[in-house]
C-alpha cells in the first residue's frame, strides 16, 4: 500500500465497547496484512469456544483485557461480550510464532442464508469475481478490490 499511497499505512483493530484500538502494527515491526500486536496496555489472546487460550497458529476467537471493557448495563449482551476476564469481540484470528494477530473473520456473520452462514470474506470474493454492475456499484471501487485482493493475497 506504501507504493500507491505515498505514506505507510498500519493495521488495527479496535471496538467500540473498549473505546480504543487494542492491536496494532507499528513503524518498527511492519508484516504487511497483519493486525499487529497488543497496544501497551491491553493484554490479547486468541480462544477457542470453551474460553481456553489455544496454540499459535490456530483460529479463534479474539479476546482482550486492558485499562478500558465492555460493560452492557441491564443488557443480556454483557456475559456474550465478557467471559472469563476477557473482552470477547467477535472477531476470528489467528496469532502467528512472533506474537502477531491476523484476522480471519467473524464469529457473527453478516448473512444467513437456508441456514448456512456466510462470511463478509466470501461476500466480498464473490462481488470482486464478477464485473461491476449498476445493481453492486460498490464491487467497482478500486480501494475496496485493492483491500479485497490485499487480503487474499497477504499483501
Amino acid at each position: 500500500m506504501h507504493s500507491s499511497s505515498g505514506v505507510q499505512l498500519l493495521n488495527g483493530i479496535g471496538a467500540t465497547e473498549l473505546l480504543h484500538i487494542f492491536v496494532s502494527t507499528r513503524d518498527d515491526d511492519l508484516a504487511p496484512g497483519a493486525l499487529g500486536t497488543p497496544v501497551p496496555g491491553y493484554r490479547a489472546a486468541v480462544l477457542d469456544d470453551a474460553g481456553d487460550e489455544v496454540e499459535r497458529g490456530t483460529i479463534g476467537r479474539l479476546a482482550v483485557a486492558g485499562p478500558t471493557g465492555c460493560r452492557y448495563l441491564n443488557g443480556d449482551r454483557q456475559p456474550q461480550y465478557v467471559q472469563g476476564g476477557w473482552n470477547v469481540t467477535g472477531d476470528m484470528v489467528v496469532q502467528d510464532e512472533d506474537g502477531r494477530f491476523w484476522y480471519r473473520g467473524r464469529t457473527d456473520d453478516m448473512i444467513v442464508s437456508s441456514g448456512i452462514n456466510i462470511g463478509a470474506p466470501e461476500v466480498e470474493g464473490a462481488l470482486n469475481a464478477h464485473p461491476p454492475s449498476s445493481r453492486a456499484p460498490s464491487s467497482a471501487s478500486p480501494i475496496r478490490s485493492e483491500a479485497a485482493s490485499c487480503a487474499r493475497s497477504s499483501c
